[in-house]
């Protein structure tokens, strides 16, 4: 059984995102990992994505982020990355969601949003930690991308 789950994500096409929030893990005020990736859309309840139970897969659900008191083991706090990813006041729509997938695995372990010709956005798990990449990942050379959906272009 495989622990991906992407269908979810196809909502996302056509949507203008609002927000994207990080659930990340800190310990001892450092951050370590980032546990989930919360996408707000127009129109859309907000997705969440989060590594699967495999270690390399990526699940898209609806599970909204919570700061978390872990006592000796640290924290979990959600961050707002809408500004520093350029989100914020753009409301860029998305065009394109695409499966990210290495040759290595059946398993998808990443979504690209694609805003236009050069603006997209990975959400990739790696080694059990969520990695959010703007533009070209030259070390995904070698990976395929599958259309998820893609908006119609007008005719």
């Amino acid at each position: 059984m495989t622990g991906t789950t992407l269908a979810p994500a196809t909502a996302l096409c056509g949507r203008s995102i609002r927000a994207i929030l990080a659930e990340r893990h800190f310990y001892q005020g450092e951050g370590t990992e980032t546990i989930e990736i919360w996408i707000d859309a127009d129109g859309l309840d907000g997705l969440s994505l989060t590594g699967s139970p495999s270690g390399w897969g990526l699940v898209v659900g609806h599970i909204y982020p919570k700061s978390l008191d872990l006592g000796q083991y640290g924290e979990v706090r959600v961050l707002d990355l809408s500004d520093e990813l350029g989100i914020g006041s753009s409301r860029r729509k998305v065009e394109r969601v695409l499966a990210v997938q290495s040759d290595e695995s059946t398993e998808p372990f990443g979504l690209a949003l694609v805003f236009g010709p050069a603006s997209i956005l990975h959400v990739l798990n790696r080694d059990d930690e969520l990695v959010l990449v703007e533009g070209e990942v030259p070390e995904l050379a070698q990976a395929t991308y599958r259309d998820l959906c893609r908006l119609e272009s007008p005719r």
